[in-house]
């Protein structure tokens, strides 16, 4: 879905009416609960949510400093290989490490251990081509060792659980702001907030996904209340 003209507008609407102050004890007794319950969780969602992000981008360093480059002959090669695609698998590659495919990076295909010793089995260990599977397989068993060492001492599997954990709690509000309707200003800032914090949590700062789906929503309900107040 390209973004309209409109919709743009609607995400800088959503970014201001998120920087207004809320201050309107009076309104809360006629807010909607649901907004309310969101208001006093979405600080918290958002500084865990934050702290995660901190965590993961240092084990994600860690393990770039850590983790081995790609030996070249586990690299499947078209001219060289040819023959043995079947052999590996894609990887994303960055800087030549392997990667998890969550990471950005060009996509190689990789020669794998368990695809190699199977391959192993049906070629005898005194032929050409059973040598040439055998050194592969045993350059693949020390990367893939260190590989999976680095992933292990950098903490970035447990860092990639918590920041998707954190995300989601972040979506989640955000999402059922969307699906609460506003009956005073102070909801529409919650409601603005919320979908900021998506935004943020889904690696957008103004232009978000909640613009596409509550845009419209959002300014039906304050042109509502505009209209009462």
């Amino acid at each position: 879905m390209r973004p309209s003209r409109r919709n743009f507008l609607i995400g800088g609407v959503t970014v201001a009416a998120a920087a207004i102050p809320v201050a309107v004890p009076a309104t809360i007794a006629n807010e909607n609960p649901v907004l309310l319950e969101i208001k006093d969780a979405l600080p918290a969602a958002l500084h865990s949510f934050r702290h995660a992000k901190e965590e993961y981008a240092a084990a994600l360093k860690t393990f770039y400093a850590l983790a081995p480059a790609v030996p070249s002959v586990l690299v499947f090669d078209r001219e060289k290989t040819k023959g043995w695609r079947h052999l590996a698998t894609e990887e994303r590659c960055a800087n030549g490490d392997m990667l998890h495919s969550t990471f950005d990076g060009e996509v190689r295909l990789i020669f794998k251990a368990n695809l190699l010793r199977k391959a192993s089995r049906r070629h005898a260990a005194n032929t050409r081509l059973g040598k040439e599977i055998r050194r592969r397989l045993a350059t693949a068993e020390l990367f893939e060792a260190d590989y999976q060492r680095a992933l292990c001492n950098s903490a970035y599997e447990p860092a990639n659980t918590a920041l998707k954990s954190a995300k989601r709690i972040v979506t989640d509000l955000g999402e059922a702001a969307g699906g609460a309707e506003a009956r005073t200003m102070l909801g529409i800032v919650i409601k603005a907030r919320a979908f900021a914090a998506l935004g943020e949590a889904e690696g957008f700062e103004t232009y978000n996904r909640a613009t596409f789906i509550f845009g419209n929503q959002l300014l039906s309900e304050i042109n509502s209340i505009m209209g009462t107040e």
